[in-house]
């Protein structure tokens, strides 16, 4: 098991006891320390979108960034972006020059995990149908026809469910595609941050969100995904 195999399997499930998975975490150091990050970054995570949250938090966060030691602290940018989520969930203004929109829970956890797994931008390279079809299957899907221009295929927590998490390439730029089962939205919704705009499509027994740069056509790519994924037992 490589490092990138690794870190997909990771984000379903910190506590795999596969025989592969548990030797890799022993043996690298840095996939170790990453596992460490991506369970406490779910619990945190999970616990803000379902808690009030209280005045001037992002401020408070940085304030008590300050007195941590250096080998426990996010970067700025990190440490920013998870603050202002969860000030965002709620409606709160945003500060240090960060803009930010009045979004529901899903929206405000989208932007994070986006901003979290810089990672699954980096392949340039296709994927074949296996990879897209395995991540898929985790997230209670089957893949029924061909995706292209996928770089991307693992898994992550969202919503408090195992989700599909792809990039495709598109004509902009790449697009972050969020496959969830069991998750019940009313109608579509449009979402956006500063950076990235994207569309939240109910399908079937749950919901695929889509998000990409914002001179990006989302439609299109919608239209592609819901052709070519099903619900398992749909």
């Amino acid at each position: 098991m490589n490092c990138l195999e690794f870190r997909r399997l990771v984000e379903t499930d910190p506590d795999l006891k596969d025989e592969e998975f548990v030797r890799h975490k022993v043996e690298c150091e840095n996939c170790a320390a990453f596992a460490g990050r991506v369970a406490r970054f779910s619990s945190t995570l999970n616990e803000a979108v379902h808690t009030d949250v209280p005045e001037n938090l992002a401020s408070r966060v940085l304030l008590r960034q300050s007195f941590l030691p250096s080998s426990l602290k996010f970067s700025r940018r990190r440490l920013f972006a998870l603050a202002a989520s969860m000030v965002a969930a709620v409606g709160l203004a945003s500060s240090a020059g960060y803009l930010l929109y009045r979004q529901d829970p899903l929206a405000t956890e989208v932007f994070t995990l986006i901003d979290y797994a810089e990672y699954a931008m980096q392949p340039k390279v296709p994927l074949g149908d296996q990879p897209v079809a395995k991540a898929i299957s985790r997230a209670g899907l089957q893949l029924e026809g061909r995706l292209e221009r996928v770089t991307f295929a693992g898994n992550c927590l969202l919503q408090q469910k195992i989700a599909g998490h792809l990039v495709i390439q598109g004509e902009k730029g790449p697009v972050t595609v969020f496959l969830i089962s069991d998750l019940q939205i009313a109608s579509r919704t449009k979402i956006h941050n500063d950076k990235l705009h994207g569309i939240v499509v109910p399908v079937g027994k749950g919901a695929f969100v889509v998000v990409g740069p914002p001179e990006e056509s989302l439609s299109d790519l919608v239209d592609r995904i819901t052709a070519a994924v099903r619900w398992h037992h749909a």
